[in-house]
């Protein structure tokens, strides 16, 4: 398989699997007898599917690749006890624990809710007989992803070339997934897309390694270090479209709000259903949230980099920036945040109370000096008897 065609294949395996618009994540299937090797962005939730016969038990495995005397071990099942590995050591008992407390089970299909860097490894899916579905899947950095603007002229990564020595050499380079949809109708939006980071090994123009996922391929060639990071591409575009405009009575809402704060505090929104694969916008008023604002230091606005912008952060509210906050998720509205500000009334002290402490504090400092007086005087009487 070439270079371009591999491309153009990972696009599609990546973002144009299945998930429907009212749920939050991407799913992915591999059966056992089409293995796959993709990368992820981490904090953004994944469903790994895993095609059992009807309501067979299964259960899940993971092999954590960088651990060097690693074997799969069983982290989740569709039913019964879950057992217990006596030969666990600690760190991989924990590592189980954790993996677990961010995983659910749907149908037989594995949800990963928040994964993470380390969540990297070979997930497999058995039944009793045999394996069912298997994975190679390289969770990438979400949160240090890099962002360009094409509004801006940034350029994106550009390929790099490591020298690994008699090993040969390293291509370093982003596998991309298609544009999104304009995140919004009716005006100027944005539309946005996902880079990987993959590696392709040669030697003598030969290619000795297929293009992988850049963790998985690390933890094989040891000398591989490099500085490239996933990516998100944005670039603005025409938000003309023939869908009929969301409403605030739509079943989507997933979160209606009423934000008691204080003026001057932070502000935080969580918008439910996004994640990086979709389109997400904000809009306060007639105003909208655009991450070029934010990029040309124009903005009083924070959009997340995990996420692609699913959380908006607003620090030192300021009277202007009360009412409410609307968030969209393929073009469909998921949350509105109503900020109302606290009222908070000072009370006057009273007088008497006022002169009752002004007494205190002069008895305070009265005992205080006397104290010192004292001391003083005992120090001198101690070094004249010590002096005769």
């Amino acid at each position: 398989m070439n270079l371009l065609s591999f491309t153009l294949f990972l696009g599609i395996l990546v973002h144009e699997t299945s998930h429907a618009k009212d749920e939050d994540t991407i799913t992915l299937s591999c059966p056992a007898h089409r293995p796959c090797r993709t990368a992820f962005a981490s904090y953004n939730p994944i469903t790994l599917k895993c095609d059992r016969p009807e309501n067979a038990p299964v259960y899940w495995q993971y092999l954590d690749i960088f651990h060097p005397h690693a074997r799969a071990v069983t982290f989740t099942q569709s039913s019964g006890s879950f057992p217990q590995d006596e030969d666990l050591d600690h760190q991989e008992h924990l590592k189980v624990l954790d993996l677990r407390s961010r995983s659910v089970l749907l149908s037989g299909n594995l949800k990963l809710l928040s994964p993470r860097v380390q969540d990297t490894g070979i997930y497999t899916c058995r039944d009793e007989k045999k394996h069912l579905a298997y994975y190679e899947i390289d969770i990438q950095d979400a949160q240090n992803i890099y962002i360009s603007h094409a509004r801006l002229g940034h350029r994106v990564h550009p390929n790099t070339t490591i020298d690994l020595g008699e090993v040969g050499t390293a291509e370093v380079f982003t596998v991309w997934s298609g544009w999104q949809p304009c995140d919004r109708c009716g005006m100027l939006g944005e539309r946005k897309k996902v880079g990987f980071c993959y590696i392709k090994i040669t030697k003598n123009s030969t290619v000795i390694e297929e293009p992988g996922p850049c963790g998985l391929l690390q933890s094989h060639f040891s000398p591989l270090q490099f500085n490239h990071t996933p990516e998100l591409r944005i670039e603005t575009c025409d938000g003309t479209c023939h869908e009929i405009a969301s409403t605030e009575n739509e079943d989507l809402t997933m979160v209606v709000d009423d934000y008691h704060t204080y003026l001057h505090a932070d502000a935080l929104f969580r918008c439910p259903m996004s994640s990086i694969y979709k389109p997400v916008y904000w809009e306060h008023g007639n105003a909208s949230f655009t991450r070029l604002q934010q990029m040309m230091n124009n903005a009083s606005y924070v959009l997340d980099k995990a996420t692609g912008g699913g959380t908006l952060f607003i620090p030192v509210l300021n009277k202007s920036e009360e009412g409410v906050y609307r968030c969209y998720v393929d073009r469909r509205l998921t949350g509105r945040f109503h900020v109302i500000f606290l009222n908070v009334q000072y009370t006057s002290v009273p007088q008497h109370s006022s002169m009752f402490m002004s007494i205190i504090t002069g008895l305070s400092v009265f005992l205080a000096v006397l104290l010192f007086v004292i001391i003083l005087q005992y120090c001198k009487e101690t070094t004249d008897r010590v002096i005769h």
